[in-house]
């Protein structure tokens, strides 16, 4: 798989250093930058190797996981669970200074 890539030369390019991290070797990447690639902590992606010597990276676009609000998982949740369990703590008296 051959591709070619172009600068974009209105976007500054950033400088970086690159810092041993355990056996490996990082880079930070400035949150302009992550934000320009639309990537956040936990993002995965691949760093390509072009034939002229370039390292690419390339966030993967898998679908995003799903984005709960409360208002849906609560809707979710049965009005009355009826189990004999339930039935005894609903009917059970205040043993000391619950109420």
């Amino acid at each position: 798989m051959s591709h070619s890539y172009a600068i974009d030369d209105s976007i500054p390019a950033t400088a970086f250093k690159f810092r041993k991290t355990g056996g490996s070797v990082s880079i930070i990447i400035p949150a302009a930058n992550a934000a320009l690639l639309d990537v956040k902590e936990g993002a995965t992606g691949k760093i390509a190797h072009t034939v002229t010597g370039e390292l690419v990276l390339i966030p993967d676009r898998a679908t995003p996981p799903p984005s709960y609000k409360l208002a849906d998982l609560l809707a979710e949740v049965k009005d009355h669970v009826d189990t004999p369990d339930l039935q005894n703590w609903e009917t059970m008296r205040p043993e000391g200074t619950e109420i």
